[in-house]
């Protein structure tokens, strides 16, 4: 699972658009505040007080799973956005 954080986590159309539009499955992340949380474990990991290893061991926010893509969507997203990039490119 990708995980996800933010306000995306509340909506269920939306979190089922990502998941089709990424093809995998996601999890919303549990902690209130994860930005904050997220930007404070990269600066531990800049000055070098946070080993990369604790960021999926005891530093690693509570999850759920929340979505997954539908079967075939990935392939269906794949073709709109072709079809999307050749009617620009001719636009042109």
């Amino acid at each position: 699972d990708l995980w996800l954080a933010g306000g995306g986590t509340t909506s269920t159309p939306w979190r089922g658009m990502l998941a089709d539009h990424l093809g995998h499955g996601l999890a919303a992340l549990e902690v209130p505040g994860a930005s904050a949380r997220g930007a404070a474990i990269v600066a531990g990991l800049a000055v070098g007080q946070v080993e990369r290893a604790g960021i999926s061991g005891a530093l690693a926010p509570a999850r759920r799973h929340v979505a997954d893509p539908r079967p075939g969507s990935f392939t269906q997203v794949e073709e709109r956005a072709a079809l999307w990039a050749d009617a620009v490119r001719r636009s042109l």
